[in-house]
């Protein structure tokens, strides 16, 4: 039944406990990556859970990291995921369990958010769990942008709360609503704000007059540049701007094709079953569901696919900004169309396609992140061996860009290299960043938060160079990582399960 501003009320549902079985099996099915024995798969995650434990331990006054980190209190956003982290292994939690149930935390986030949101706006069901399972395995996952999906799912929960609630409700959500948000991710907050705001201006301009229902919205955006403002997220470069693009045709192109981009990775075999299930569920979707966007569901999506083209970023060379915007739009309009199958037959088929996409998608994931799930165990042995308080620094052994889809997406192994954190070894390419974290790197240390070249031994012997101050400075010693390894190995190099290598960059071979 609709109700004010178009939006559909929940009531009972004609779905099958067959269609609620299926949708129940996708949704578990649909948490099997992140349950192999590392969980350390997607590619920045590794790099959280190496934050976590180092504030772990500077809380209990432990660890070396006081020498290398400092700690800025005013780092507001994004602290959630983290802060969830150290709460586990503070806890004693060990720290591959602790990895694995924070990203379980996060899937339940956002399977909540987006069944929340479908109930208020599209009545939910049984279909909607479902494409929330699909949906999950995107490439914010894939890149490990954790903090940013559990904002997603609280972005999702703060939406339906605002759209099926009262003034008081709104005005609550435009403020202690945009700092849990915040707190989550600042892109999730700033797209909650952007998105209530439309809502407040598109009513006040259909309603010609103040009413708080809609103007509460507009509190929403300065209530966001204030946490921005006092909080280190309000400084700091962001390396934003409308240039870069090598021709508009390029531009153009980068900024359509984002849109599908953003679903991608982790497996190319994924990708083949994300495509094979696309084309089925939108054919029975269109065919067997009747679907229906209300006119607010339709701005909202409106809005966002906006935002996603016109935002400033790199232009033609894309930016992790773009995955992340682009993903909103296809999300919410899967949690807000209106779906009314013909009859149960219509019911139980759309379940059933939901669930083939996401059990064969989900296992081709599987699969391949657990046979990098035992380099990864092979690697961290490795690493178990060396001498605590030594440093570890990373290189590639290739450059990206010659780095076969497959093997980059395999997945990605950018960050594993913070698996050293948990053996005592400071590894400077662990992100702490000041706008962004509360864990700060040092000045001294941050020309090592990047990966060196060692592609040759004429580059490794540039890196032993520079890396003479280190070598005298830690009596641990330094070692390197070489993520995607030439064919010809480098002197004095140790290959790990054929993705990695390891060398002692000071020139005493490892032990």
């Amino acid at each position: 039944m609709a109700g004010n501003d178009g939006l559909v009320r929940p009531e009972e549902r004609a779905d099958t406990r067959f269609a609620w079985a299926m949708a129940g099996l996708a949704a578990g099915v649909g948490a099997l990556p992140l349950l192999l024995p590392t969980g350390l798969a997607p590619q920045d995650w590794p790099g959280h859970l190496a934050r976590a434990a180092m504030l772990a331990d500077m809380l209990r006054g432990d660890g070396p990291w006081a020498a290398f980190y400092t700690l800025n209190p005013s780092a507001w956003a994004n602290v959630l995921v983290d802060a969830l982290a150290v709460a586990l292994l503070s806890a004693k939690v060990p720290f591959l369990i602790a990895a694995r149930v924070v990203l379980v935390l996060c899937y339940l986030a956002f399977l909540g958010g987006f069944n929340a949101l479908a109930r208020v706006t599209a009545g939910g069901g049984a279909i909607k769990l479902g494409f929330a399972a699909v949906l999950f395995s995107n490439g914010a996952l894939f890149y490990g942008l954790i903090s940013y999906l559990f904002g997603l799912g609280v972005l999702m929960g703060a939406l339906a709360l605002w759209l099926g609630g009262g003034v008081r409700v709104r005005l609550v959500l435009a403020t202690l609503g945009v700092a849990v948000v915040f707190a989550c991710h600042l892109v999730a907050a700033a797209l909650f704000a952007g998105i209530v705001a439309g809502l407040g201006l598109w009513g006040l301009a259909a309603a010609r007059r103040w009413d708080w229902r809609h103007g509460a919205g507009l509190l929403a955006p300065v209530v966001l540049l204030a946490f921005m403002r006092g909080s280190a997220a309000g400084g700091g470069g962001t390396g934003l701007a409308w240039v870069g693009a090598p021709s508009v045709a390029r531009m153009l192109y980068w900024k359509l094709s984002i849109f599908a981009r953003s679903w991608l990775g982790g497996a190319p075999a994924a990708d083949w079953a994300l495509l094979g299930g696309a084309i089925l569920l939108g054919g029975l979707v269109w065919r067997l569901g009747r679907p229906r966007l209300s006119p607010t569901a339709l701005g909202i999506v409106a809005m966002t696919a906006l935002l996603a083209l016109l935002a400033p970023q790199r232009l033609g060379a894309g930016s992790l900004l773009d995955f992340r915007l682009a993903l909103v739009p296809l999300l919410l309009a899967a949690a807000m169309v209106e779906l009314h199958p013909r009859g149960q037959s219509g019911a139980r088929l759309l379940c059933a396609a939901v669930l083939v996409t996401c059990a064969v998608r989900s296992v081709v994931l599987t699969a391949a992140w657990y046979a990098a799930d035992r380099q990864y165990m092979a690697l961290d042995a490795r690493l178990a061996r060396l001498s605590a308080g030594g440093v570890l620094l990373t290189g590639a052994g290739r450059p990206v860009a010659q780095v076969p889809w497959r093997e980059y997406w395999s997945p990605t192994v950018g960050n594993i290299a913070a698996l050293g954190v948990r053996h005592g070894l400071f590894v400077p390419t662990v992100f702490a960043a000041a706008s962004q974290q509360v864990l700060v790197l040092q000045a001294a240390y941050q020309p090592w938060n990047v990966a060196v070249d060692t592609s040759d031994a004429a580059a490794l012997d540039a890196v032993r160079q520079q890396a003479a101050g280190l070598c005298a400075r830690f009596a641990g010693g330094v070692h390197l990582l070489v993520i995607y390894p030439s064919a010809q190995d480098l002197p004095g190099m140790e290959r790990i399960a054929d993705r990695f290598g390891v060398l002692d960059i000071c020139g005493v071979q490892p032990a």
